[in-house]
């Protein structure tokens, strides 16, 4: 299993609440039995999914909009980081998290994608 930390914004406006629980949603089904999120817009768990497959995931079917929200996953065990979204300063990003192996994630699935074993289904 991977760990990984992921912080994200979903802007404040009319579907704010739907597309927040919805995203939520997604990262509890990711990892149901090691997930923490105790502080706003940040958890941590453990997936056996690749950064850009969690990416994919969370933005699939959630109403995330990459005009205005933003997704960053970041792969502590393999020190990659995925990218979606409004993100401002990539650069600074990268050099505050100590390394620059960054993917910004595509609307399209990851190569492989298979949505069951992301979602604990098949090992």
């Amino acid at each position: 299993m991977n760990q990984f930390i992921i912080t994200y914004t979903i802007k404040r406006d009319y579907s704010f609440g739907s597309r927040n629980d919805a995203f939520i949603r997604s990262l509890k089904t990711l990892a149901p039995n090691s997930f923490w999120s105790e502080t706003a817009s940040f958890c941590a768990l453990q997936s056996g999914a690749s950064a850009r497959e969690i990416c994919y995931l969370l933005c699939k079917d959630t109403g995330f909009d990459c005009t205005k929200d933003s997704v960053v996953v970041i792969d502590t065990t393999n020190y990659e980081l995925v990218t979606r979204g409004d993100i401002q300063d990539l650069t600074l990003l990268e050099a505050c998290v100590g390394f620059t192996n960054r993917r910004t994630s595509s609307d399209a699935p990851p190569m492989a994608y298979d949505s069951a074993k992301l979602l604990g289904v098949i090992t």
